[in-house]
């Protein structure tokens, strides 16, 4: 079991609650909703969402991964690196997909320059970056979606 997983996730939500460049973003008036893990019911109407420890599809397999290894020869030390699964989701009840794809990017820059004015997210972690990110676009009679997992790399001692 991961000793930082429950804490850096539970840290990233609370953090981005209340994130002032979060809130500034909107979609039909309404600012992002952030939660943790996989939204019951899928995520419903038109909105912008940010989800940590979910990777934005409806079987959503790995959000978080971790690995564990000794720092000294007598054991007493170990690290923990691993990655948090996260997702900026976008969407409307049009067509307009640039629109919904600048809102999602958006998200997640505002996550990132968060995680650069504090590299140890309260002292959770020695450090983390976003390693890596990636983009889809869905299409329905309902309006278009854009969706961008990105993943939260991270080293921490346990």
């Amino acid at each position: 079991m991961s000793a930082v997983v429950p804490a850096l996730s539970a840290a990233l939500v609370a953090r981005w609650q209340v994130l002032p460049a979060l809130q500034a973003i909107t979609v039909q008036g309404a600012s992002p909703i952030v939660g943790l893990g996989v939204p019951v019911g899928g995520l419903g109407d038109p909105g912008a969402w940010l989800r940590v420890e979910f990777d934005g599809s409806p079987d959503a397999r790995e959000n978080a991964r971790w690995s564990r290894e000794w720092l000294d020869l007598a054991c007493t030390r170990q690290r923990e690196v691993g990655e948090l699964v996260c997702t900026a989701a976008a969407q409307t009840g049009d067509d307009d997909v640039p629109a919904m794809e600048v809102v999602a990017h958006q998200l997640v820059d505002a996550c990132v320059a968060d995680l650069k004015s504090d590299l140890t997210v309260g002292g959770i972690v020695w450090s983390q970056y976003v390693a890596s990110g990636s983009a889809q676009q869905l299409k329905t009679t309902a309006g278009v979606a854009v969706i961008v997992p990105f993943t939260v790399a991270y080293a921490a001692p346990v």
